[in-house]
């Protein structure tokens, strides 16, 4: 069992992170496996607020990523996050999450995410007993609410496709609280 003190930190500057480092990844991933010829003709918006700074994404025709600091308008996706708890994703154990997301941009996602309205909370317990929390709104729309508990453990197995969000309910290690039916609506973007 490591310690606190064992952890290797990665110091990063956040908005090279969120305006180069993760749109050059997606725009990677996008190439390779393909998703961007499934994304032809689509366009797609995300929002994430690190503790009041935002950092705006665009992705037109699953190829033409463009990153800036700053709002856009009516994102399909806002993400809300800590910077406290955001400097817990960028630690090396956990950073695998980060690269894990790319392996959800295709099609039937983004179909999936252009018509799901509401909004979806994830606590998430880390080894140390620490939580942090991710807000997420879809279409601008706070309402349904579902709130997810699991751990980071759960958490990564999930975003790695080495668990599904109905297995980990079912042996619950995952709590749902809110609207069931808009838990249960989001959880094919995780499968």
């Amino acid at each position: 069992m490591s310690s606190k003190d064992d952890d290797l930190i990665i110091k990063v500057d956040m908005a090279e992170l969120f305006t180069d480092f993760l749109p050059k990844l997606a725009a990677q991933y996008m190439a390779i496996s393909g998703a961007a010829n499934e994304l032809a003709a689509t366009d797609f918006s995300l929002v994430a607020d690190i503790s009041g700074r935002v950092f705006s994404y665009t992705a037109k025709n699953g190829v033409n990523i463009e990153a800036k600091e700053g709002e856009i308008p009516n994102p399909k996706v806002r993400v809300s996050i800590s910077r406290q708890d955001m400097e817990k994703f960028i630690q090396l154990k956990n950073i695998d999450m980060l690269i894990g997301m790319q392996g959800a941009l295709n099609r039937r996602n983004y179909d999936l995410i252009n018509n799901y309205k509401g909004e979806c909370e994830f606590v998430l317990e880390h080894d140390t007993g620490e939580f942090s929390t991710i807000r997420v709104i879809f279409n601008n729309a706070s309402s349904p609410k579902a709130l997810f508990r699991l751990s980071m453990e759960s958490a990564r197995a999930l975003l790695g496709r080495q668990a599904n969000p109905v297995q980990l309910f079912m042996s619950g290690s995952m709590k749902i609280e809110g609207d069931m039916a808009h838990a249960m609506a989001i959880q094919p973007l995780f499968s």
